[in-house]
């Protein structure tokens, strides 16, 4: 399963969930032109400082977010596991990893786990 991530308040991939309501017609994302070496995938902004993408895996990944001022990478996985070396190169950059468990396509997240993420984001400012 593929991972997604979410910067800063939201940062997703790109598996649309059954609930999850699309953009507007009129509204699409903005798609951010990436420094050199970065290889972000689907790397977009959604609104004001805020961007969805791949997980970045690269120093040039986490260099082009650095140059975005990006604070936070949500980490969104059905299966958390092996956080502990990501939390240590989003450090690096002065970005904190926050990880939290979501039901992934084709299973909604439940109300829970988004509340659940959500207080995280909260506890986190």
């Amino acid at each position: 399963m593929k991972t997604v991530c979410w910067l800063l308040l939201v940062f997703f991939g790109t598996t649309q969930a059954p609930c999850q309501v699309l953009d507007p017609p009129n509204t699409p994302d903005r798609v951010i032109q990436q420094t050199e070496g970065s290889k972000l995938k689907y790397f977009s902004s959604v609104d004001a400082g805020v961007y969805k993408g791949s997980r970045p895996k690269s120093d040039a990944d986490y260099r082009f977010l650095q140059s975005l001022h990006v604070k936070y990478i949500v980490d969104l996985q059905f299966l958390p596991f092996m956080s502990l070396p990501e939390k240590r190169k989003a450090k690096k950059y002065g970005i904190t990893l926050i990880t939290g468990t979501m039901n992934a396509s084709p299973i909604s997240p439940s109300e829970k786990q988004v509340n659940k993420v959500l207080a995280m984001l909260v506890n986190e400012q």
